[in-house]
């Protein structure tokens, strides 16, 4: 994993990042440090944070990336016109990827999918009793994967999609790459399928590839700084799936800026975030998601029976949840935005630097491998110096 943090104000924007990388191997993981994951564009006011898969297409992404600023004349108006350039690069002809490459990182989408019905799955299955008839737990095996499996496909096959990801472009590129998707399944399934189950799963596969959801094998950057027009700093994400058969497979989020008239101050995470953001708002997200489900749970369970309308207790729940969310604004969230409204770009590259420091020793306790760590590279940018790289 990866731990990065961009701060943003009205007098510029400092960057900081975990150099910490890791690595699947045939026994487990390898651990790297030093590695580094904010990217620089010489001669422009911006830089990159990569988080995420190290590859794209094959090659590391870093390279695929460089290619690309190499192809730059000259700044570009705003950040979404650099997150533009860079989505036409790699859909272009002078992409550098390995297209040899692309076919089994399509088929390790499949696989994904794959696995992620398994963990819905197995559970269920490992439940049956094991006392009963065979044939009997298999029928119910069949019976649970295929409603596991229908509704897994529903729910992708009504997500957001990539754009211009149809299914007759994914038909031919499984067409196109020779991609057996009855062996992928017995490659997934440690006991048979039936055949009506491969068409549920085949289906799902499929809208699953299409679907714009975040999955392991994805790579991302999220673009921060100053285009040649703009006054105040912004940033944009972009996620990358892949590029198959002449497509780029990505997904952006909506540009955000800070602005005198708006919004003063940001924080933008990156990847792994949720101490930074315990520390921010007061609490760890996971607590707070919790906190909401015991509250929901418990009213329900005291109002069974009752003679009392149900809606009252949707209406206590979101109240009191509505005003922990309050004390959470009030309280941390709001102090803290408007002590990094004031601070100076070297104030908030310190800060930037701390929240990293912070997420990584968070990140180490209580596991053997930590998944953040290293020397913390930092950087800030202003209008008026460009990128400064702070030691």
């Amino acid at each position: 994993m990866t731990s990065q943090v961009a701060l943003m104000n009205l007098y510029g924007v400092a960057l900081a990042s975990d150099t910490l990388a890791s690595r699947k191997a045939d026994d487990g993981w390898i651990t790297t440090e030093g590695n580094n994951k904010i990217w620089s564009i010489t001669g422009h006011q911006v830089q990159v944070l990569h988080y995420g898969n190290t590859l794209l297409g094959g090659i590391p992404h870093k390279i695929q990336f460089e290619a690309w600023v190499r192809t730059l004349t000259k700044p570009l108006p705003n950040i979404q016109a650099y997150v533009t350039s860079y989505k036409n690069y790699c859909a272009g002809p002078k992409s550098i990827h390995s297209r040899q490459a692309e076919g089994f990182d399509l088929r390790r989408v499949f696989k994904d999918a794959l696995n992620r019905l398994n963990n819905k799955v197995e559970p269920e299955i490992a439940n049956l009793d094991s006392t009963q008839d065979e044939v009997e737990n298999q029928n119910r095996i069949h019976k649970l994967l295929a409603e596991q499996a229908t509704s897994f496909s529903n729910f992708y096959k009504n997500s957001i999609k990539f754009n211009g990801a149809t299914k007759e472009w994914l038909e031919a590129s499984i067409t196109k790459f020779k991609i057996d998707l009855n062996e992928v399944i017995e490659e997934c399934f440690d006991y048979p399928v039936i055949p009506k189950n491969k068409t549920i799963l085949k289906r799902a596969m499929k809208n699953f590839a299409l679907a714009a959801w975040d999955i392991r094998s994805d790579t991302n950057l999220v673009f921060v700084g100053f285009g040649a027009k703009d006054e105040f700093a912004g940033s944009q994400r972009l996620r990358i799936r892949g590029i198959y058969n002449q497509k780029l497979l990505a997904i952006t989020e909506d540009a955000l800026y800070v602005s005198p008239d708006d919004i003063d101050s940001r924080v933008i995470y990156a990847a792994q975030a949720d101490a930074m953001k315990a520390l921010l708002q007061g609490y760890h997200p996971s607590f707070g998601d919790f906190v909401e489900s015991v509250v929901s749970r418990n009213l329900e369970h005291f109002l069974d029976g009752k003679k009392m309308n149900r809606h009252y207790g949707t209406e206590l729940s979101d109240k009191i949840t509505e005003e922990l969310a309050e004390l959470s604004r009030n309280t941390f969230i709001n102090p803290a935005f408007n002590a990094i409204m004031n601070m100076s770009p070297e104030q908030l590259a310190q800060a930037a630097k701390g929240l990293v420091v912070m997420q990584a020793a968070a990140a180490g306790i209580g596991t053997q491998t930590p998944t953040v760590g290293g020397p913390v590279e930092v950087s800030t940018i202003t209008k008026r110096d460009g990128v400064v790289l702070c030691i």
